[in-house]
């Protein structure tokens, strides 16, 4: 019986582990971290509160893996390049077609793990093709928005709060498709309180690009929030935007992420 019962432990431990992120974000003091839901609801007030001061309320979002889920732009990418090796790497393709959503991780080489792939080949290719696709404007259409996420913007901006999109996405080859997605899946753009910021290059670093944009977004009024899922750019919201309520997303983020400094709270859904 005790035999049985350490095999089912161990057989439950390791199904949790396939299903757990590759790298988990930490804090900076190896605390736990901090969940606090309730910020939604407080940024909300603080934009109420700056209106009443007759101060123009700022509200910075990411896109990538904070308001949007890339997990369908990673899916498609995958398929149709298993489309075209079919008779080449049959063990791969035969993959792909059990891959869940759960198996799509933050690294191809995570990802093809995930689903049991170890060729060096098949990866190899794949990146290749992935990075011609995944940052274009054809591709990034397909992400899809967060739940709660398009009601909880839509709510900020209809307080009267000014909406920022600060994205790594670059201007020439993502600016369309981000547009596109923002109007089409119905989140404030267009207007006056509403901003798209972009990369003038791809080649920038994000974090050297969000630190430069920093300083014009302190310009456009009283920047209240920010939120962001890279540990690396929530850290430089807590510095460059001070007094603001800075949150961390718990979504996906670089497996080389830095921790995430421990004064920052976080959170998992819009909801």
């Amino acid at each position: 019986m005790k035999l049985f019962v350490t095999v089912f432990i161990i057989f439950t431990l390791s199904l949790a582990l396939s299903f757990a992120p590759a790298f988990a974000a930490v804090t900076s003091d190896g605390s736990a971290p901090v969940y606090k839901p309730e910020l939604l609801d407080e940024t909300l007030k603080a934009c109420e509160k700056a209106i009443a001061e007759k101060e123009l309320p700022v509200v910075v979002f990411d896109l990538d893996s904070t308001l949007y889920n890339n997990a369908p732009r990673n899916r498609a990418i995958i398929e149709e390049f298993a489309a075209t090796v079919t008779e080449k790497y049959p063990e791969f393709c035969a993959a792909v077609k059990t891959m869940k959503d759960e198996n799509l991780a933050y690294s191809l080489d995570d990802t093809l793990k995930n689903i049991g792939v170890t060729d060096d080949k098949v990866l190899k290719e794949l990146k290749k093709v992935w990075y011609d696709k995944f940052f274009t404007d054809k591709y990034v259409v397909l992400d899809k928005p967060y739940e709660g996420a398009i009601d909880y913007v839509v709510k900020i901006h209809k307080a009267g709060a000014k909406i920022v999109y600060l994205t790594g996405r670059d201007t020439p080859d993502m600016e369309k498709g981000t547009l596109q997605s923002l109007k089409n899946d119905g989140f404030p753009i267009g207007d006056t309180n509403s901003v798209l910021l972009t990369k003038p290059e791809k080649k920038i670093k994000d974090d050297e690009y969000k630190r430069t944009a920093a300083a014009d977004i302190l310009k456009m009024g009283k920047v209240v929030a920010s939120f962001d899922n890279e540990p690396k750019n929530v850290n430089l919201f807590k510095e460059v935007f001070p007094g603001a309520i800075v949150v961390f997303v718990e979504t996906n983020h670089s497996p080389k992420a830095v921790p995430v400094d421990v004064s920052i709270p976080w959170i998992k859904s819009w909801k």
